[in-house]
């Protein structure tokens, strides 16, 4: 009885430790090929064709390609490249991602670089947001002023561009697409911001959001307009 009473502890103990792994940082700084629940880890880390079933936290910087995960944080400074992201992606720093997917959220809290990528919702909280023949679904800017999103050549926003300041600003260049709004959300109303195209888009542009009224434009070597919907 006792022999089956300590093997079944044993049994127990490796599941536990399976299910919440904490990587020793003075051995493990690097994974190369693993396949994990999932871990915390709390210096810089090195991931590469890994897979990760579990929730992946890293409390400083990250780098990161050809991984999949399930869900990952990143309380620094992140590349990630080649990855995919089932549930979420959340980092609290300046982030780098290139040809990455994420089916679930995504949440940047750093200036951010996003390039041939495939995100669905991305809350943004902080000044620069780069987005490069990628493909977004909406784009939700959180509370902080002055933010700049730049859609580049060969990058498609399929829904809206929100914002909670009207400090904003979008730059949307030759080659790129905003399939739905961009405004300000005040208490649930729409309002004016401001946004910056080239000429000839700009013509496209209006037709594609619909736009109930444009209440100024001013030509200068692009397109500036204050608008509400």
């Amino acid at each position: 009885m006792l022999k089956v009473v300590i093997q079944f502890a044993k049994i127990v103990g490796i599941l536990l430790l399976s299910s919440c792994m904490v990587v020793n940082t003075k051995s493990k700084s690097k994974l190369v090929n693993e396949d994990l629940s999932g871990f915390t880890a709390n210096t810089n880390m090195s991931i590469s064709s890994s897979k990760f079933s579990g929730p992946v936290v890293v409390n400083s910087n990250m780098m990161g390609n050809t991984s999949n995960f399930t869900s990952l944080t990143v309380n620094g400074q992140t590349e990630l490249a080649r990855s995919n992201i089932t549930k979420s992606l959340m980092i609290n720093g300046k982030a780098k991602l290139d040809e990455v997917k994420v089916s679930g959220s995504t949440q940047l809290s750093g200036e951010s670089v996003v390039t041939a990528s495939d995100l669905q919702d991305i809350t943004f909280a902080a000044r620069t947001l780069l987005i490069e023949s990628s493909n977004v679904n909406n784009i939700h800017v959180g509370n902080v002023k002055n933010t700049t999103i730049r859609v580049s050549q060969g990058s498609i926003v399929h829904g809206d561009i929100v914002f909670v300041h009207p400090e904003g600003k979008v730059l949307i260049e030759d080659g790129a697409k905003v399939k739905g709004h961009i405004y300000v959300n005040r208490n649930g109303n729409r309002d004016f911001l401001e946004v910056k195209m080239q000429k000839n888009l700009w013509d496209q542009y209006t037709k594609s959001i619909d736009l109930d009224t444009v209440s100024e434009k001013v030509n200068n070597n692009g397109k500036y307009t204050r608008y509400s919907k």
